[in-house]
């Protein structure tokens, strides 16, 4: 209640402002996701909000910082448009992103949420070390602190490590309740391997079950007495969500005399959420979550092209990809008036070609045929330009693999010869995690179900 009274203080504070000079600020704006806030009031609003408490924040990192985030929103917003999302359904999305940043920027003020052991803790060592979005931060804080120990990890894709549900509690020579078994046979006959997760400090582990090509895994929590026995124990508030997807990882971690649930979760490609939650001896208590965004930077990788020299084509691709990846969106990668024409009509050859081959054409990268990324997501956007004087029509978004999408930038390009458009050039454009950024308190995100 009280974080929520703070960010009700600020928004009658920031956002009650002149409504004509809010409009004023829309004269011009042409991308879909700029144009979208434009013609929500009360989007615009936060949004303006917003920008103030950015302009009030200064330090190393904030314009930067910034930057990155309302890049990676504009991102999530025009994906959603482009996969069909209703208007009201992207506007709630887009107030979600925006209320978000708004919990984050208070925060650095010391206004909301507070943070206590062991975020506290674990945020001077991430503030030290050189770590990566992708990295595994409680391996981090262990090897940094040598009083944290985290679970033990018994995997069960070797059969012999874990080879059924009674072998679980074999392994620990403890013995579960016939409650405990019977869950953990459930768990096993959705999945043949099991995977034993082990804090023995605190004599607390958990039994997952991985299952399906979502990766959602299915735990179940017990705590072993005195006696040797193994119980049920009521799953933790992080463990709400069995598919975890890639980038989550969930971790026991004992901090000194303490005990701890860590969730590490992905909230887009530069952001990474860190929420714990202590076990107070007969219970979990309530959540923490700290929020972490880094910088990434851009490289050029496996570009191939039609022609001996592709140096004029990595130029090109390098030039626009950075452009592109400020506010990845139709229009970011503006077309000259005088070529519109030529653009629309290579654009009719391209949609004409991938609605007839929708495995070829401009639906693949030109030359990426042995690249396990190498197919358009249907965010990805069409633009025009000129490379070495020849007319090249472009398409940019990021690569995806059935349901999976990568974070970086398939480029391709085309140009037309004959009435037909033929690949030029076909690149990847890898984002490479850079240094940590900001960090910022949280309200909690998961709140108890169970």
């Amino acid at each position: 209640m009280k974080y929520k009274g703070v960010l009700m203080l600020a928004l009658l504070a920031g956002l009650i402002g002149p409504v004509r000079a809010a409009q004023g600020s829309c004269t011009g704006r042409t991308l879909p996701v700029q144009r979208m806030f434009c013609e929500s009031p009360a989007l615009q609003r936060m949004e303006m909000a917003i920008q103030d408490l950015e302009r009030t924040h200064v330090d190393a990192g904030a314009a930067r910082d910034a930057s990155v985030w309302r890049a990676d929103r504009d991102d999530a917003l025009w994906t959603a448009m482009r996969y069909g999302f209703s208007g009201r359904e992207v506007r709630k999305r887009a107030w979600a992103l925006e209320r978000a940043r708004m919990d984050e920027l208070l925060s650095r003020r010391g206004l909301g949420a507070g943070l206590d052991e062991p975020l506290t803790a674990l945020v001077r060592v991430l503030r030290a070390a050189d770590v990566s979005v992708d990295v595994d931060l409680a391996s981090v804080w262990r090897a940094s602190d040598a009083s944290v120990h985290t679970a033990r990890v018994v995997a069960g894709d070797n059969p012999a490590a874990v080879p059924s549900p009674e072998g679980v509690f074999r392994s620990l020579q403890v013995h579960p309740t016939p409650a405990l078994t019977e869950q953990v046979r459930q768990w096993a006959s959705g999945s043949p391997n099991l995977t034993l997760h082990w804090l023995a400090s605190a004599r607390i582990g958990a039994v997952e079950s991985v299952q399906g090509s979502a990766d959602c895994a299915y735990r179940t929590w017990f705590r072993v007495d005195a006696d040797g026995v193994a119980h049920v124990l009521p799953a933790p508030m992080l463990d709400q969500a069995p598919c975890i997807g890639a980038g989550e990882r969930i971790t026991l971690v004992r901090a000194g005399h303490d005990t701890y649930v860590m969730l590490q979760r992905r909230v887009d490609a530069d952001t990474v959420d860190v929420s714990t939650q202590w076990w107070a001896g007969q219970r979990w208590a309530s959540p923490q979550r700290v929020r972490l965004r880094f910088d990434h930077a851009l490289h050029v990788d496996a570009l191939r092209c039609a022609v001996r020299d592709c140096g004029p084509y990595r130029k090109a691709v390098a030039r626009l990809a950075a452009r592109y990846d400020r506010s990845p969106q139709a229009g970011q990668l503006p077309v000259p008036k005088i070529e519109k024409a030529v653009m629309q009509r290579m654009l009719r050859m391209a949609r004409r070609t991938a609605a007839a081959h929708p495995e070829a054409g401009t639906n693949r990268l030109p030359f990426g045929q042995d690249l396990a990324w190498n197919r358009f997501c249907d965010e990805a956007t069409y633009f025009y330009v000129r490379v070495n004087g020849q007319r090249v029509l472009g398409r940019i978004g990021h690569g995806h693999r059935g349901w999976r999408t990568d974070d970086g930038w398939l480029v391709g390009l085309w140009a037309e010869r004959d009435g037909r458009l033929q690949p030029v050039a076909g690149a990847v454009v890898r984002r490479a995690r850079g240094r940590l950024l900001s960090v910022s308190a949280m309200p909690p995100a998961i709140m108890p179900t169970r």
